[in-house]
């Protein structure tokens, strides 16, 4: 899993966003080791993927984006917060080889998001 490093909500559905200082230790642990990326419980920023190819990832969407209306509105206080923001999610959206699975938080006003993905062509897991 990836995620923003601003995206701070993961955690509260068991998803651990702290820095990862070994990305290559946690890329190439084996999967039964809880802190490997297999485990599917410790996620890394845009700046553990850079770099990355991955072939499926699972991105973590967080409450650090949104839109509104008919732009991306990021968090922060600068230009430059919100230019950061944009573009971490560029690097997260483009990580996958095959493809990627967004996981988009079950809580008020994500379904626009949801919505957007779907109007792009993205489509559910479970619609497959």
């Amino acid at each position: 899993m990836i995620s923003s490093s601003k995206n701070k909500n993961l955690k509260n559905y068991g998803l651990s966003t702290e820095y990862q200082a070994d990305v290559a230790a946690w890329f190439n642990r084996e999967p039964s080791n809880p802190s490997a990326s297999c485990a599917l419980n410790v996620t890394i920023s845009e700046f553990g993927c850079q770099g990355l190819e991955v072939d499926m990832p699972i991105i973590g969407w967080g409450d650090d984006i949104k839109w509104c209306g008919s732009k991306w509105v990021p968090l922060g206080t600068t230009k430059d917060d919100k230019d950061y923001r944009i573009n971490s999610y560029r690097v997260l959206l483009t990580r996958g080889r095959d493809g990627f699975i967004v996981f988009i938080l079950p809580v008020v006003n994500m379904d626009i998001i949801e919505k957007i993905f779907k109007d792009t062509g993205v489509r559910r897991l479970e619609d497959n």
